[in-house]
């Protein structure tokens, strides 16, 4: 009977019995699915840009399709070359300044030990003037 308890509390915190495997297929599930949905989302999207294109400028559906596709990928390059030059540059400007600034929290670290130190050795206020503290007379105004 005791043997059955122990293999009950072993199992039940979900490493012994396979349930992380089974969380990594629903997590795997999950991505493919969203994948999926995203793919008909566009296509969706396109297939509505083509019709319409086809309908206005007389061409046949896979040739609007094909045009707003080019387009499209026209576009995001031309985004992505007009952005990449400034990215690139803070990319390198924030490299150059990790060394220094990992420096700079070293020694902030190392002046955070010392503090600390330093304050564990200093008398507490109760130690310096005893508990409760002297009240102050009021001030006067003569």
């Amino acid at each position: 009977m005791g043997d059955r308890g122990a293999s009950a509390q072993k199992h039940s915190d979900g490493i012994g019995n396979g349930n992380v495997p089974v969380q990594g297929l629903f997590t795997l599930l999950g991505e493919v699915f969203l994948v999926v949905f995203a793919g008909m989302l566009f296509s969706r999207l396109f297939d509505g840009v083509a019709k319409w294109t086809s309908d206005k400028a007389g061409l046949s559906q896979n040739m609007a399709l094909l045009l707003s596709l080019t387009l499209t990928l026209v576009v995001m390059g031309a985004g992505i070359g007009y952005v990449a030059p400034g990215v690139s540059q803070q990319t390198s400007d924030l490299i150059d300044r990790i060394p220094q600034a990992v420096r700079q929290l070293e020694w902030a670290d190392r002046q955070r030990e010392h503090r600390d130190h330093f304050i564990g050795i200093l008398p507490t206020r109760d130690e310096l003037w005893g508990w409760p503290l002297p009240s102050l007379p009021p001030l006067s105004m003569r």
